[in-house]
C-alpha cells in the first residue's frame, strides 16, 4: 500500500500489524530498497537471511545464554562453519543466485568490549573467519573515555587496517 504525505496522520493496515500515524520519510534512495540484513543464530534466522536478505549477521553466544537471547549458541569457529554451511544449503535449495554476505563479531571483541587486543592473535582470527566465508566484522575497541577510545581506534587501525 502506498501512502502519500498529506500532512495528516496516515494509517497502514498490514496482515500482521496496524501502523497508525507513521510516515517513513525520506524515502530510500536505493531501488528496490536498502540492503536488508538478518541477525540471529537460529536456523529460522539463517533461512530468513537466505530467502529475504542481502546479509546475515550471526554473533558469538555461549550455550548458557542461548535461552535468554532466544537464539542458538555459537561458541567456536566450527559451530559458525556449520551455520554458514546451512546458509549455503538453504540458499541453494531455494535457487538463490546471489551470495548472502556474512557479518560476524570476533570472539571476545563484541560491542562495548573492554578486552585488550592481542593483535597477532586477532589477525589470525580474522584470517580464519575470512576462510570460513565471513565478509565483514563488527568489533568493539576498549576505551573508558573519549581520548582512550580514540587512541584504541588509532592503534587498531595501525595494527589491523594497514
Amino acid at each position: 500500500m502506498q501512502a502519500a504525505w498529506t500532512g495528516k496522520s496516515v494509517r497502514r493496515d498490514g496482515e500482521h500489524y496496524d501502523a497508525i500515524g507513521n510516515t517513513a520519510l525520506p524515502r530510500p534512495v536505493q531501488r528496490p530498497h536498502p540492503p536488508i540484513w538478518v541477525g540471529g543464530n537460529s536456523r529460522i534466522a539463517i533461512r530468513r537471511a537466505a530467502t529475504s536478505a542481502e546479509g546475515w549477521s550471526p554473533f558469538p553466544l555461549p550455550a548458557a545464554h542461548a535461552g535468554t537471547v532466544h537464539t542458538s549458541a555459537i561458541e567456536s569457529h566450527a559451530e559458525l562453519a556449520e551455520k554458514i554451511d546451512y546458509l549455503h544449503r538453504s540458499s541453494a535449495e531455494i535457487g538463490r543466485d546471489t551470495r548472502v554476505e556474512i557479518n560476524f563479531v570476533p570472539f571476545g571483541h563484541g560491542m562495548n568490549s573492554s578486552q585488550a587486543f592481542d593483535y597477532p592473535a586477532f589477525r589470525e582470527e580474522v584470517a580464519e573467519l575470512e576462510a570460513l566465508g565471513v565478509d565483514w566484522l563488527s568489533i568493539g575497541v576498549p576505551g573508558n573515555d573519549r581520548a582512550s577510545y580514540i587512541e584504541s581506534i588509532q592503534q587498531f587501525g595501525a595494527e589491523v587496517i594497514v
